[in-house]
């Protein structure tokens, strides 16, 4: 009796035996095909982040390239002092998405994008009260007078935009192009679509002022009418040619069919009225000005310049 429960216990604990021998065999083969859990995060991270297409970088600003997933270039500029790919914002103010965190190594940390930044704590808090300005150092003054330089920097006094606002209105240079109102915005002058047809005045912009994105431009009231033909007519003179320029009165020209005299001296070609070293300036900006004389006007006729009128009509 006592050797049959003996031997019945011996099979017992073998076929466990060769049982769990044949479980550990199986977990050995299955441990062996395994990945392991880095690789398993990598490539659940690689599945679900979009490719990087670099073609689209410069074009399309809402792409997620190397500057904005770390976060080194900013949405706003903060007083944050960024210390390499981590950004010391406040940590719960982070979208939490899928991306949330990331365990992968140097992938530069959380994202910092504008749906980041939108309840930031930088902005909450920002000061209200804040004006732009410049620091004097900045301007290697300190403060010790005032330069034509340093005074880019301050605003303009309401005198002076009283003044341009007022020569702007009421000059007749300015008669043909749009009148500014109170508003500060400015309207075209009557008739209705002369500006439009006559090519002397440049649309900046089809788009109206308004919340909407795109608004409609099927009644002229919806239609942004505020860089309407605020173009410069003419290139800026220099100082030395717009001094020493000067048009004769009518007495003062010469008449070719009455004088002999006159007739000789017309055909002399003039001297120019600046030196050398003047002009050789000149033709030097005008030769790297990147954009000289490149505007178009996109409307029937071409533009019409005339700010070189003559004092008197010949």
């Amino acid at each position: 009796m006592a050797m049959g429960d003996t031997t019945e216990n011996l099979r017992l604990t073998n076929s466990i035996r060769v049982e769990r021998a044949r479980h550990e065999a199986v977990d050995r083969e299955r441990s062996a095909q395994a990945q392991s859990p880095y690789l398993s995060q990598m490539t659940t991270y690689r599945g679900r982040t979009r490719a990087l297409d670099h073609t689209k970088l410069m074009q399309d600003p809402k792409m997620q390239d190397w500057a904005s997933i770390p976060g080194v270039r900013r949405y706003l500029p903060t007083n944050v002092p960024d210390g390499g790919a981590y950004i010391n914002v406040n940590i719960i103010r982070y979208k939490r998405d899928a991306d949330y965190l990331s365990t992968t190594p140097y992938d530069g940390g959380s994202k910092y994008n504008d749906e980041v930044c939108i309840n930031n704590w930088v902005q909450e808090r920002r000061d209200k009260n804040y004006k732009s300005g410049f620091h004097p150092k900045e301007i290697r003054r300190g403060g010790r007078f005032t330069t034509e330089y340093s005074n880019r920097f301050l605003p303009s006094s309401p005198d002076y935009v009283d003044r341009v606002t007022s020569t702007y209105n009421n000059t007749s240079r300015f008669q043909g192009l749009s009148r500014i109102g109170p508003t500060g915005i400015a309207d075209p002058v009557f008739p209705k679509k002369a500006y439009e047809t006559s090519g002397e005045h440049v649309f900046y912009v089809k788009d109206g002022f308004g919340v909407n994105m795109h608004q409609d431009h099927t009644s002229d009231a919806k239609r942004g009418s505020f860089w309407v033909g605020t173009a410069a007519p003419s290139e800026h003179d220099t100082i030395t040619h717009s001094t020493l320029r000067r048009e004769q009165l009518e007495f003062q020209r010469r008449c070719a069919s009455e004088d002999p005299r006159s007739q000789v001296l017309m055909r002399n070609k003039p001297l120019p009225f600046e030196s050398e070293g003047t002009l050789k300036i000149r033709e030097g900006l005008r030769a790297t000005n990147k954009w000289e004389g490149t505007w178009k006007t996109i409307y029937q006729s071409d533009h019409l310049d005339y700010s070189r009128r003559p004092a008197t009509v010949s």
